[in-house]
């Protein structure tokens, strides 16, 4: 079943004559109107309801956001740098939530717990981020730290030596709860 949609164009202005979506121009003059042309177009009439199963909306979005985590991992240099320092035990140390850092390109703001003890720097994202982020625990004597400055914010490039081409880029704040252990700069 089709709809027909018909404008009356008066100038600049736009009438009515039946609901529905713009129409272009027309081609053709309209006699019973003193000035204008008339559109007519034609639609299909759309069904009520989702073209597909709303059961399968949670089941895609759940997939769809794996699919952009993975990708981030990769990006960043996450995934480079849990292949050589993936931590599984619990940490113990100074743990600060909800922080913000850069691996690469890929920002990852408010949304780190980053701990820091003698032994080394841990890093893990918040839950809901956490799918193919494995925590990391980076030992101080494979960091190296450069101070730089980023249009009017000063921040702080982490470098792991054992892994050519990742930086972390951090808060000048952030590196200062961690600056007495960092050995290389």
């Amino acid at each position: 079943m089709q709809q027909i949609f018909m404008w009356f164009f008066e100038g600049s202005k736009r009438v009515l004559l039946s609901d529905g979506l713009l129409a272009r121009r027309a081609k053709r003059p309209c006699p019973e109107l003193t000035r204008g042309y008339v559109a007519v177009e034609t639609f299909p009439r759309m069904e009520p309801g989702l073209p597909f199963p709303p059961f399968l909306f949670p089941l895609f979005f759940v997939v769809l956001w794996g699919f952009v985590m993975l990708v981030l991992a990769k990006m960043g240099g996450w995934s480079k740098i849990a292949q050589l320092f993936a931590f599984s035990g619990s940490f113990a140390g100074d743990l600060y939530r909800f922080q913000s850092a850069s691996f690469g390109f890929t920002n990852y703001g408010n949304c780190l717990n980053v701990g820091v003890n003698d032994i080394g720097l841990y890093m893990v994202p918040f839950f809901l981020f956490r799918s193919f982020h494995k925590p990391l625990f980076i030992p101080w004597n494979y960091i190296c730290a450069e101070k730089r400055k980023v249009w009017l914010f000063e921040r702080v490039r982490l470098t792991v030596t054992e892994v050519p081409g990742v930086h972390i880029d951090i808060s000048k704040g952030l590196f200062q709860k961690m600056e007495r252990f960092v050995t290389c700069s």
